[in-house]
């Protein structure tokens, strides 16, 4: 089975992330959240049962990591993208199921 676990939304920083959103909806996202090993920081918004919306950014505070980071946040044209205005970036689904990372292909 399969299922949306979260919505991604991305943004050149958290704090633009953040406002673009919450004018967007007119209500708050969470406290920040940070995945120190992804060199990335978020706030989420519950919008369904057990769906979320994330808004992620590079956090401009990480240190230098020997990887990529999660939804081809260091790629230059998705960056060049956020640079104009915070936009979806990706989704998470929530499954045990290993042959669907086949068909996983990034929004960009």
């Amino acid at each position: 089975m399969y299922k949306i676990d979260h919505i991604v939304f991305g943004a050149l920083s958290l704090e633009e992330g953040t406002e673009f959103i919450e004018k967007k909806l007119n209500t708050k996202l969470s406290d920040i959240g940070f995945h120190d090993f992804m060199g990335t920081h978020n706030r989420v918004l519950k919008i369904g049962k057990d769906i979320y919306f994330e808004v992620i950014a590079i956090n401009p505070h990480s240190k230098t990591l020997n990887h990529d980071r999660w939804f081809n946040l260091d790629n230059k044209e998705l960056q060049k993208k956020l640079k104009k205005t915070p936009q979806i970036i990706g989704y998470v689904i929530d499954t045990f199921d290993q042959k669907i990372l086949k068909y996983y292909s990034p929004f960009f």
